[in-house]
């Protein structure tokens, strides 16, 4: 049994070499949306123009966007389109450049509701070495909380 331990660690070590050095999630319940909005940025381990940073996002999405470029030209923007896996819907972002930055939006509650409520699963294709995640206070909101998944 020793024999195979080695072969699987370094195996282990080739399949998450391209995976995600640092992942930045921020969650922006009706921030200047009546929605959610949902930021990602990261920074790639590798770049690698053959493969894609794949993610699953909400079924009820709107749109998803790739940011490649902030400049006082303006921003280049590219509406990534949403794959259907199995009733998931999953989004991938090609590995071309070492950083990215995605946002995700959607319309998890009715927006004339007074009590909104809202859940965000995420799974995730890559090895990631760094995962930090943030959700804002909604400025006008009163009672705001988080509660644990399955409360």
């Amino acid at each position: 049994m020793k024999k195979y331990i080695f072969p699987l660690i370094i195996l282990f070590q080739l399949l998450a070499a391209e995976g995600i050095e640092e992942l930045s999630i921020v969650v922006y319940p009706e921030y200047y949306y009546p929605g959610v909005m949902v930021e990602f940025t990261g920074v790639f381990e590798e770049v690698n123009a053959n493969k894609t940073f794949s993610f699953m996002i909400p079924t009820n999405t709107d749109s998803v966007f790739l940011i490649k470029e902030v400049s006082d030209a303006g921003t280049d923007m590219t509406l990534i389109d949403q794959e259907d896996r199995k009733g998931e819907s999953w989004v991938s972002v090609p590995m071309t450049e070492k950083e990215f930055r995605v946002f995700a939006f959607y319309v998890p509650f009715n927006p004339h509701d007074v009590k909104r409520s809202f859940d965000y699963t995420m799974k995730f294709e890559e090895h990631m070495e760094n995962v930090h995640l943030v959700l804002n206070h909604p400025a006008a909101s009163e009672d705001f909380q988080v509660d644990k998944p399955g409360a």
